[in-house]
């Protein structure tokens, strides 16, 4: 008989390969539930502030639509560079559905920056006569602006939007 040299098994090369597979999914397990947790909490899924009340005048929304479409009007905006630091002139010209001008009304803008919030500034549009209505806006920031008019005169109100960009 021979005797028997025990050796201890030794592991094999590269056994720690498949604990690499195990940490990388783990790790992506981890940070897909942060993730998670963060956009659940920080979230409310509301972009209405009272949408319960905004549900219960819904119906006045669609009857108003209705009657400023009725009235046919159009809007134009143009952005011009003004003096100043990021100020630019604003001319909205305003025409009814037969392409006259739409005079003496008080008109209102409000600007409002899509990608950022804080920046939103809003003025009053003085008349220039020929149905166009201007003002110099010190926006501060190029790029990118809504501005959502509201016309306000003896028809009542009507208001557009449109997207702009600003020199």
């Amino acid at each position: 008989m021979r005797p028997s040299s025990a050796r201890p098994a030794r592991p094999q090369a590269g056994h720690w390969i498949p604990w690499i597979f195990v940490a990388g999914f783990a790790l992506v397990i981890s940070v897909n539930f942060a993730l998670i947790w963060l956009a659940v909490g920080s979230f409310s899924g509301l972009a209405e502030a009272h949408p319960y009340r905004a549900g219960l005048d819904y119906n006045q929304t669609l009857a108003a639509a209705r009657a400023q479409e009725a009235l046919g009007w159009k809007a134009a905006f143009v952005l011009e560079p003004a003096a100043g630091p990021g100020s630019v002139r604003v001319v909205a010209s305003l025409t009814d559905r037969s392409g006259r001008p739409i005079e003496n009304m008080k008109v209102e803008a409000a600007f409002l920056r899509p990608a950022a919030a804080g920046h939103d500034r809003s003025a009053v549009l003085a008349p220039e006569g020929g149905g166009r209505y201007a003002a110099v806006v010190p926006l501060g920031l190029r790029g990118q602006w809504e501005i959502r008019i509201l016309v306000r005169g003896g028809t009542g109100v009507w208001q557009a939007a449109q997207r702009v960009m600003a020199p």
